[in-house]
């Protein structure tokens, strides 16, 4: 199937999207696609994230974006799919404004951009790190047998606000990077 969306989808909580191969043109959206919905919250807030099977076009923003603190997501999963990024602006990936994906991976993917991007593909400036949310000590990010193309040209391929940053831990196997990142970074 294919489908075309037109605003932001405001999750409150977990995120599954299981395309079962569906195309989704995101030409029309001029904002994040997925985010949590604005303000902190009192609580953490305990959920998954999941994009599978499915071809994203389009994009001109964020595939993510934080709107808010203290949203946990314990697995943040890009599985089988194929996302385009059609613009130079924005971070793919954003948690400036909060949240924290413990273990955040990409598998069996491919992430490009038609024309090269110079922010992260990741970010968490001005926001909470991994080890602010309850029970988690590691934030391991994974990229696996995946291909990544035009992201962060001549930048770090991840942003983070911290220092000493000893609680990261980076699982990459496998993959294909062209024109990502700083020379030799990746």
């Amino acid at each position: 199937a294919a489908y075309t969306i037109s605003s932001s989808i405001v999750a409150p909580a977990s995120v599954t999207i299981n395309g079962n191969g569906a195309a989704v043109d995101a030409s029309a959206l001029e904002a994040a696609m997925i985010t949590t919905p604005a303000g902190d919250l009192a609580e953490w807030m305990d959920g998954n994230f999941t994009i599978k099977d499915v071809t994203i076009k389009g994009l001109k923003k964020a595939l993510y974006a934080s709107a808010g603190k203290n949203y946990l997501y314990n697995e943040f999963l890009i599985d089988n799919s194929v996302i385009e990024f059609n613009e130079t602006s924005g971070f793919e990936f954003d948690f400036r404004k909060g949240g924290v994906a413990k273990n955040f991976t990409i598998n069996k993917s491919t992430l490009y951009a038609p024309v090269a991007t110079g922010n992260s593909l990741y970010t968490s400036q001005n926001a909470q790190k991994g080890t602010d949310a309850p029970g988690v000590e590691t934030q391991t990010f994974a990229i696996t047998n995946s291909t990544l193309y035009n992201f962060a040209v001549g930048k770090n391929f991840f942003t983070h606000r911290q220092s000493n940053q000893t609680w990261l831990a980076y699982d990459v196997e496998n993959n294909i990077f062209v024109n990502c990142g700083k020379s030799g970074q990746v």
